[in-house]
């Protein structure tokens, strides 16, 4: 089954208020309607999570839709680089014994599955051998040469897992000053079977917040946000699939955010799949390709406007 056909499940029917519960035994306050619980999945854990499961049922038994949070080690703590098979292979038995013991109990009040929470910039957390094929491979964009390689992992890791579970990831990109920078890591491109949650996103991608803003599924915190949704978002940024002009967009994006224009970014080989509800999207004619430009021509045939802003 593919991951458009897995859309019409529990994400599209819901809008996810999540307790960022620090212990299984918490209470969670009024105003939530979901709870994370804490998993420890790492190749050196034993996987013992009765305690886990006992919270489980209890959290279920009080309406509470369920966010897992499974600890696999990534990416910093994994003892080998991402190329060794038997640590692959022990991953992906924490995963089938998640599968076995919690998600075949409660998959119906389950939102997801986080694999991986922490840095956007995964430059640091690799092993020394991976570390090397980013210098190697990706002189001119490391930190993206870096992403692709995490989210080649998670892809792997969560096609071990059934289709109907929505995998997450949740990125923190505060310390990236790029806007575009930070577009192209957020790009569903990027990540195809898995979320993206994300704090600080700055509203330039992703689908659940991570204590910021909510965002189309929601919102994972310790203290509720206000729960307005804001202006309709009218105006998409069409963003290549190249990193080059990075600067041009970072001043676009600037400009956006700066006149609080409300704004969805959105990878050009997504464009007719993701332009729902847009009025407007914003092109770089310099950098077009003669596919975006038939999609474009469908979305103007369609009555949308676009522009070039550069």
């Amino acid at each position: 089954m593919s991951f458009e056909e897995e859309e019409a499940n529990i994400l599209e029917n819901h809008f996810f208020t999540i307790y960022d519960a620090m212990a299984c035994d918490e209470t969670v306050p009024h105003g939530f309607n979901g709870v994370k619980i804490f998993l420890d999945g790492t190749v050196k854990g034993d996987l013992s999570w009765k305690k886990e499961l006992e919270a489980a049922t209890r959290y279920a038994a009080l309406g509470l839709y369920l966010f897992w949070e499974i600890d696999l080690g990534l990416f910093d703590r994994l003892p080998f680089g991402l190329s060794n098979q038997s640590q692959f292979l022990s991953l992906c038995l924490s995963l089938e014994h998640f599968q076995k013991t919690l998600w075949d109990k409660f998959s119906s009040q389950t939102i997801g599955l986080c694999l991986y929470r922490g840095k956007a910039d995964f430059r640091s957390l690799l092993n020394l051998s991976d570390r090397t094929k980013v210098e190697m491979e990706g002189k001119e964009h490391p930190e993206l040469k870096a992403c692709d390689i995490a989210a080649d992992y998670l892809h792997l890791l969560a096609n071990h897992l059934p289709p109907s579970l929505n995998c997450f990831v949740l990125l923190d990109t505060g310390m990236i000053q790029s806007p575009c920078r930070i577009a192209h890591m957020l790009a569903k491109s990027r990540f195809p079977n898995v979320r993206i949650g994300v704090r600080n996103g700055r509203g330039l991608g992703g689908e659940l917040s991570w204590d910021d803003e909510p965002l189309k599924y929601g919102v994972i915190t310790r203290q509720l946000p206000p729960l307005d949704k804001g202006l309709p978002v009218r105006i998409g940024v069409a963003l290549p699939d190249s990193a080059e002009n990075t600067q041009k967009y970072d001043r676009l994006f600037f400009h956006l955010m700066g006149a609080k224009v409300p704004f969805k970014v959105i990878p050009e080989s997504l464009l007719n799949v993701e332009w729902d509800g847009l009025d407007e999207i914003i092109v770089s004619n310099d950098h077009i390709s003669p596919q975006t430009k038939r999609m474009l021509d469908g979305f103007k045939a369609a009555g949308g406007t676009v522009s070039d802003y550069f």
